[in-house]
């Protein structure tokens, strides 16, 4: 019995076991949902145990932890305050925040239109006035450009956004990992 079980799990044993089932589901033109509930039965009828796949919790920042960031970075030069405050309060993805512009943001309706979000759709956010009214400011006579932009007036990279992310909570002595998604 064991010869066999380490046969079956052996790379050419699994290949051959995989060669007869797509045979079988080919020759019973099974769909994916169909195949997918063969598979489930053979697993009850086997008493196969579906391993659990645990997923990853992230360790989000307290309150206080992300209020401490955002009065640390507004400590610091630049626009790096407004910059973690916008990014913190819209929720944005870092691919989303690095491509938002200035003609993205309606003041009024205290909106900001994600253009470049996940799957290639856009999306509105919205923002507290308070921030509505920094980033009024901020923008001044600008009617054009990106939100944020280096001293090139190019987009940041995400990974430069990261770095800023990653720096300004060292420095402000965060312990737990921070950082922000990309996509």
């Amino acid at each position: 019995m064991r010869a066999k079980s380490a046969k079956a799990k052996s790379p050419q044993g699994l290949r051959s076991v995989i060669n007869a089932t797509k045979k079988l589901w080919r020759q019973h033109h099974l769909t994916y949902d169909q195949a997918h509930y063969v598979a489930k039965e053979v697993r009850r009828a086997l008493a196969i145990e579906r391993t659990k796949i645990r997923k990853r919790v992230i360790a989000r920042l307290a309150r206080e932890e992300e209020t401490r960031l955002i009065a640390h970075a507004y400590r610091m030069q630049g626009e790096r305050g407004l910059f973690i405050k916008t990014l913190f309060q819209t929720g944005a993805r870092v691919s989303e925040f690095v491509n938002i512009k200035v003609e993205d943001i309606f003041f009024e309706e205290q909106m900001i239109l994600m253009t470049k979000a996940k799957g290639g759709k856009s999306r509105y956010v919205p923002i507290l006035p308070e921030l509505a009214q920094e980033l009024r400011t901020h923008v001044g006579q600008r009617t054009v450009g990106y939100l944020f932009e280096t001293n090139r007036a190019t987009c940041y990279s995400s990974r430069r956004i990261q770095q800023i992310v990653k720096e300004t909570a060292t420095q402000a002595e965060i312990t737990k990992h921070v950082y922000c998604g990309l996509t």
